[in-house]
């Protein structure tokens, strides 16, 4: 029987190796992060186009469903509202903080798009704009609600 099968044997791993593994983590987290901190306001800007888009489709359900005309207010900053036409606001949300993302129609201003009970949508074709990338959004044929037409560069 060879030493290395005794009673008294022990396997793992020592400090050492250990030590060392854990400092190769370390330093490649070091290298990603930065990567990833400047990936995070495109991120979230994405998704408040995403829950613009969400808005748009939720207002027209709820136009067709109620019987009411429902308007969704939004502004250049981002900033975006839904509500019953001359009624209580159903949601606001607010647009993302010091990340370059401007809404615009057809002026610089606030502008309204209205979805009627008919299915129709009375409001304009316009604009997301996000670190020189612009995205277009305009009234499908059937004027029933809006798409995402491109997605270039500004």
């Amino acid at each position: 029987m060879s030493a290395r099968f005794k009673g008294n044997s022990q396997s793992g791993y020592t400090l050492v190796e250990l030590l060392v593994v854990m400092m190769i983590l370390a330093s490649l987290s070091t290298l990603a992060a930065p990567r990833f901190q400047s990936m995070l306001p495109s991120v979230k800007a994405q998704a408040h186009v995403s829950a613009l888009e969400l808005t748009l489709t939720r207002a027209r359900l709820l136009s067709l469903e109620t019987g009411r005309v429902v308007q969704v207010a939004i502004n250049p900053n981002g900033d975006f509202e839904t509500k019953y036409l001359g009624g209580d606001i159903i949601l606001e949300r607010a647009g993302p903080r010091n990340l370059n993302v401007s809404i615009m129609g057809k002026t610089q201003t606030e502008f309204t798009i209205q979805f009627l009970p008919s299915g129709g949508v009375v409001g304009d074709d316009f604009k997301v704009i996000n670190r020189g990338r612009v995205l277009s959004f305009k009234k499908s044929v059937s004027g029933a609600g809006y798409r995402r037409v491109r997605s270039a560069a500004g």
